[in-house]
């Protein structure tokens, strides 16, 4: 699925929207006619933002950009489209809109008007359009910022669809109780990227990422999903030596003590989840059960002790009642878990663990460190039993590190998620049916596949980033799609730095202007009518980003005032204050401006100078006559 054009009437503060995203076609709407006209876009290139690489996955990428100023309506754009790709059959959506998008190169457009839309095909082309309900079969649509604002308190509340996930950090922020539990878990979310592909992006050529990562043992209980019996083995695993008895250590630390524990609980809870996937109920059996079973003589450890008991106490109760298929998979799966445990805590026990002012840390480009961390995620799988922080990270860095990292993490999350990611091989490889449900067509509800197209809704993803990132970013994002998508991947994104804009041809970019208390679209940006490879300079000084100029207003308002001042100043205020004068003077960066403001200057002391130039003549003259009135006082004297 990609989008190729976008109209509403009126959300917010944006009235009468469009937009074309980069395609072989333009569109325009007429909204008092009702007409959709069409032409050919000759300046369409295909495959425009493909990359060559080993690596890649091929995903066929397109990716368009909305540019304005802050307070233009960027941010609404997105959010009214990711309204719309959240909502089902055009429920609860208030304004009016078009959406005009293809599934398998076939045109389609959905629409809530109540009226019939007239089409006018003014390109080279035969069209067909399909006027169905957006078909969301195999489509997922992912909304990012990084922005946090008043706006994630409530959030909560939000739904999220089979098809549509928020990563915004709004949204993720008010999934939890405490400020600290959402910071561990986007360190957590970015160690595990930097791990997996920091040497296939090469991210320390755009970043310096941390060389220590500090480590804590702590036991997410939000992670967990907590049972009576859940409960009951928590409280006696934390019981003091309790542990002891299990694990064969000798380290008398609390680190190596909690992490244990910690790893037992985690243990148990996925046994939990597994026996709640498969609705099975153990009979006559208690978890803490399990932990008494244990025997050194018998098993291996205490995971293989559980393990066994587990499967003794499937094969003597439930063999006869559930199909041979369910006991299988189950037992394969619980021992699966067992293994990946195992090798984890061996694995952890041998360990080095390095320690600066009483914290534990481990180096971030280590091969044990990647080894741990990868048996870590195995083991645990989202049951968060250990913390993790940089030494040392700007706000920059976290936020390029929290764009990609949100995407990697979700994405690995989906693999797990059975609503996302079915088993039925008839819906991965087949169309939804059309149903009639209450006098309307819709797809039908049923499971789907993981997907195979991707939007990626991206509000100022540059946000927080020096101009050289903002530069750069992209082009390294691109290259972070092409490893983690397949299949077809569309990206909007908003921003307001000509860095960004310089990336996109025209045809890709949406510009958009404030004006008063609403929002337009001009039709380009005055005197650069190309933005791809674009002087960054030249975008920087179109008035479309800036207004008066590329001084600071506070630096305009100052040097105004000291022209001001200057222009008042006598000649002779000026010679007794040069020095101040010429101090500040001196610091204006701008040639242009400095000069004219140094031949003022200088104007007026060369008329101090001529001043007291003459001056000097009169007084010359004086003293003759002076001398003169002298000799004849003498003269008259001797006479």
């Amino acid at each position: 699925m990609k989008i190729l054009y976008f109209w509403f009437n009126e959300y917010k503060k944006v009235k009468d929207f469009e937009a074309n995203f980069g395609s072989e076609y333009l569109f325009g709407f007429e909204y008092n006619n009702h007409t959709i006209s069409v032409e050919d876009n000759k300046v369409y290139i295909k495959d425009f933002f493909k990359i060559k690489s080993k690596e890649s996955k091929n995903p066929k990428v397109d990716i368009s950009a909305i540019v304005g100023e802050n307070g233009s309506g960027k941010s609404t754009i997105l959010e009214f489209l990711s309204e719309i790709m959240n909502s089902e059959n055009n429920e609860n959506i208030d304004s009016e809109y078009i959406l005009i998008y293809t599934i398998d190169e076939r045109l389609h457009f959905s629409t809530n008007i109540n009226k019939k839309i007239i089409f006018r095909n003014n390109s080279s082309k035969y069209i067909i359009f399909c006027n169905t309900p957006i078909n969301l079969h195999g489509h997922l649509t992912l909304i990012f910022s990084n922005v946090f604002d008043a706006k994630s308190i409530g959030m909560h509340s939000e739904e999220e669809g089979i098809h549509y996930r928020n990563i915004t950090t709004n949204f993720l922020m008010s999934q939890f109780y405490e400020l600290s539990q959402f910071l561990i878990s986007e360190l957590e979310k970015q160690v595990y990227f930097v791990h997996e592909y920091k040497d296939q992006l090469n991210i320390q050529n755009l970043m310096t990422v941390p060389d220590k990562i500090f480590i804590k043992a702590s036991l997410n209980e939000n992670s967990i999903i907590y049972t009576d019996e859940l409960e009951d083995v928590m409280y006696l695993i934390r019981t003091k030596n309790f542990t002891d008895d299990f694990f064969d250590y000798k380290k008398s630390n609390k680190f190596y003590s909690d992490m244990l524990s910690n790893s037992l609980i985690a243990y148990f809870a996925q046994i939990d989840n597994l026996f709640e996937k498969n609705n099975i109920t153990l009979i006559g059996t208690y978890y803490k059960d399990l932990l008494y079973g244990f025997s050194k003589e018998k098993h291996n450890n205490i995971f293989d002790a559980v393990y066994r008991q587990l499967e003794e106490e499937l094969s003597e109760y439930y063999y006869n009642d559930l199909p041979n298929k369910t006991i299988e998979s189950l037992l394969a799966s619980l021992k699966e878990l067992k293994e990946s445990f195992e090798l984890f805590i061996d694995y952890f026990m041998n360990m080095k663990f390095n320690s600066s002012d009483n914290s534990l840390y481990i180096y971030t480009y280590s091969l044990e460190t990647k080894e741990f961390i990868s048996l870590y995620k195995n083991a645990f799988a989202g049951i968060d039993c250990l913390e993790f922080t940089w030494s040392d990270m700007s706000s920059g860095e976290y936020g390029m590190l929290s764009l990609f990292s949100r995407f990697h993490s979700i994405l690995e999350a989906l693999k797990r998620d059975e609503e996302i990611l079915s088993k039925d091989e008839y819906f991965s490889k087949n169309k939804l049916p059309f149903i009639i449900e209450e006098g309307k067509l819709k797809y039908e509800n049923v499971s789907v596949s993981f997907p195979t197209s991707f939007l990626l809704l991206i509000d100022e993803g540059d946000l927080y980033f020096h101009p050289q990132w903002q530069k750069d970013w992209l082009n390294y994002f691109i290259k972070l799609v092409n490893l983690l998508f397949e299949g077809e991947v569309q990206i909007i994104l908003t921003t307001h730095s000509p860095f960004v804009l310089s990336d996109f041809p025209n045809t890709n970019v949406v510009f958009l202007k404030r004006d008063n208390n609403s929002s337009y679209l001009p039709d380009s940006i005055e005197g650069s009518p190309k933005t791809f490879a674009s002087n960054i300079i030249e975008l920087f000084s179109n008035s479309f980003f800036i207004n008066d100029g590329l001084i600071g207003s506070f630096a305009k308002e100052k040097v105004n005032n000291f022209i001001q001042s200057l222009l008042q100043l006598s000649p002779e205020d000026v010679y007794n204050n040069q020095d101040e004068l010429k101090k500040f003077i001196d610091l204006i960066g701008e040639p242009l401006i400095r000069n004219k403001i140094l031949q003022i200057y200088h104007g007026k002391l060369e008329l101090h100078n001529e001043n007291h130039k003459d001056l000097g003549k009169r007084i010359q003259v004086l003293e003759r006559e002076l001398e003169n009135l002298k000799n004849i006082r003498r003269n008259i004297t001797n006479d």
